[in-house]
């Protein structure tokens, strides 16, 4: 199935996405910072009772990042001389309906610091 779509109409929606995603990246930076200093003030009280920490025990997944993805979208769209598109089913639920194929993989690792965050505060 495919739909017609007005180009200024899909640019605003995927600049919404891509404000609600920066937010909660930014949310879950603060997060990852966060969870690093606490296990990092961990293993500090360790080394200081004198108990040997492993090289390279520490490992916290970083957040993802997928702002350049909307970003080129965005500027793709913007550069085109073309007033509408057609979206493809597909199309539409990225653009749209923002469930990138990413988007489960992002939600899990992301949020789980953005918790993180909240929690602390």
């Amino acid at each position: 199935m495919k739909i017609k779509v007005k180009r200024l109409k899909l640019i605003d929606q995927i600049e919404s996405n891509l404000k609600k995603h920066k937010k909660i990246y930014k949310e879950a930076l603060i997060g990852y910072k966060e969870k690093n200093v606490a296990m990092l003030k961990k293993y500090v009280e360790k080394i200081e009772k004198g108990e040997i920490i492993k090289a390279g025990y520490i490992h916290i997944e970083t957040p993802e990042n997928h702002i350049s993805e909307y970003e080129r979208v965005i500027s793709m769209l913007q550069m085109d001389v073309r007033l509408e598109f057609e979206l493809t089913e597909e199309e539409y639920v990225k653009f749209v309906l923002d469930q990138w194929e990413w988007k489960e993989r992002w939600a899990s690792n992301t949020m789980s610091y953005a918790r993180f965050s909240e929690e602390e505060n």
